[in-house]
């Protein structure tokens, strides 16, 4: 199993460089059928000086596909490229090309479980802010998201 996702990824490398083959200045032509490039969601993230710098993208519906560019331009026109390629590459080895939005759209609602005296402590603090007990969770999650190294 790990040899046939090996060679997968090996051809979306191929597929992807090849995108650059074109004529410069051609423009890029999205899939005739859908979806099309534009319908999938992305997320575009600052790279470190020891990434390497620039900007990395990628798509949720398609783990396989990232690039990264020197500008967040660059990179979008570059993440367009390789989404358009790993598309071709997924219809061309006989594997289902998924729908835009497929691990569905974040409504911002979630329920969680949690122990009683986790649940005790919370309304505790949420008490003593002076906030509702959403509002000192979401800070919370906000604050351990945006922790520097931190990656979820």
């Amino acid at each position: 199993m790990q040899r046939v996702e090996a060679a997968f990824q090996l051809d979306l490398r191929v597929n992807y460089r090849s995108s650059f083959d074109r004529a410069p200045g051609a423009p890029l032509k999205a899939p005739k059928s859908k979806p099309c490039c534009a319908d999938y969601p992305f997320e575009i993230r600052p790279l470190s000086a020891e990434e390497g710098g620039g900007f990395l993208i990628s798509f949720p519906d398609f783990s396989e596909c990232i690039s990264d560019g020197e500008t967040v331009d660059a990179a979008l026109k570059n993440g367009r490229e390789a989404l358009m390629a790993t598309m071709a590459a997924l219809k061309a080895k006989g594997h289902p090309v998924p729908t835009a939005n497929a691990g569905g759209v974040a409504s911002g609602k979630f329920v969680s479980r949690v122990p009683k005296t986790v649940h005790a402590q919370l309304t505790t603090r949420a008490k003593a802010e002076g906030v509702s007990l959403n509002a000192l969770v979401l800070t919370f999650v906000a604050q351990g998201l945006g922790r520097k190294g931190r990656r979820v």
